[in-house]
């Protein structure tokens, strides 16, 4: 009698930890199924719109992000591309370390490309990061005319300026006109052929 019920109380255990498993594993799927933020590099909806600003770090006053947002919508207007700005206190896994500025540009690059892609993006992508504070400018393909590498140069500038005095509501509204500015005068202008994808990214103050 014992060793049978034993034999029961191990068969009984045995059943347990394979519903545990079962149970797991659906809710494992279900988790997939439902929640696409997983696939993402950050913890936004995977539905977020791939135009206008999204000021996760709350650098700016709503009547600054209002009247950026003016200028994002004229340009998807004008010349059917998208201009997402971004900022963030801070993003996990970015490298934090003194002398780890190489790994940290090479970490942004991926992680903007893969933001990019996950919001379908056709245009391009300002990302503001506070700590450490890190700047990071892509321009797609397909708008590299409209917007060279002169004119990604001139932006990185212009903005880590502003980034660096803490002129943030100005930093926003200028980088946003600054775009259009520059979309406006190359549209009559660009060159034939395809283009490369640009990225630039910099540190815009010390810690």
């Amino acid at each position: 009698m014992r060793s049978d019920s034993r034999v029961a109380q191990s068969r009984l255990r045995l059943g347990t930890v394979l519903w545990l498993m079962a149970l797991l594993s659906v809710a494992g799927w279900l988790a997939g199924r439902l929640s696409p933020v997983a696939a993402l590099p950050t913890t936004q909806p995977a539905d977020a719109s791939a135009n206008g600003v999204r000021d996760e770090a709350k650098l700016f006053q709503p009547d600054a992000v209002r009247r950026a947002e003016d200028v994002i919508r004229q340009i998807k207007q004008d010349h059917k591309r998208d201009l997402l700005i971004e900022t963030y206190p801070k993003i996990a896994g970015a490298p934090e370390g003194a002398g780890e500025e190489q790994a940290r540009n090479r970490f942004y690059t991926d992680w903007i490309i893969k933001r990019g892609q996950a919001l379908q993006i056709r245009g391009m992508m300002v990302l503001i990061v506070m700590e450490p504070p890190h700047l990071q400018i892509f321009v797609g393909t397909s708008t590299q005319q409209l917007f060279t590498r002169a004119d990604q140069v001139d932006l990185q500038r212009k903005l880590a300026d502003a980034l660096k005095q803490k002129h943030y509501d100005n930093g926003l509204v200028k980088a946003a006109e600054f775009v259009k500015e520059r979309m406006d005068r190359n549209a009559g202008n660009a060159p034939p052929g395809p283009a490369a994808n640009a990225n630039r990214g910099a540190a815009f103050g010390a810690r």
